[in-house]
């Protein structure tokens, strides 16, 4: 778990954003949760970079695929409480100190008022894994979550 104050003096008042990362060992993946608290209405974007040289494929209900095209393997990035479909933004990637490499991050941009809980899923698929399996604990997991968030747990 971490916690930063960086964001104090925003115009619409200040937010702390905390983040807790969790992995689950025996089903291999993690789960990302990023908490901001404070006050107002802001405009939140949460940025997922990804290296040169791999491939991002958005998915249906907010999902998106990076793929690694020398082995095949796969992650999915999965947010837990947004359905929107992200928006692919050129960013830039640097392996050492002074060197800039065009890359690319996947952005899910949100308006909201504080506190505010945004979770994700990150789920690998090694190469020639089970990718119907794992799609199947994404909805597994994505269903135990609205169900805790609504009570039903």
């Amino acid at each position: 778990v971490a916690e930063h104050y960086g964001y104090k003096s925003l115009p619409n008042g200040q937010i702390t954003h905390r983040r807790a990362v969790m992995f689950a060992k025996r089903e291999l993946y993690w789960l990302i949760e990023d908490t901001m608290s404070g006050s107002g209405k802001h405009t939140f974007r949460f940025f997922f970079h990804v290296a040169p040289g791999l491939e991002i494929l958005p998915k249906t209900d907010g999902l998106s695929e990076i793929c690694g095209k020398e082995n095949e393997s796969r992650l999915l990035i999965v947010p837990l409480d947004l359905r929107e479909a992200p928006v692919i933004e050129p960013r830039w990637f640097s392996r050492d100190y002074g060197a800039k490499t065009p890359s690319l991050a996947v952005c899910w941009t949100v308006e909201a008022e504080v506190p505010l809980k945004i979770r994700w899923l990150l789920v690998p698929i090694c190469t020639n894994g089970d990718t119907d399996a794992r799609l199947a604990l994404v909805e597994r997991l994505r269903t135990a979550t609205t169900s805790c968030q609504n009570g039903k747990r």
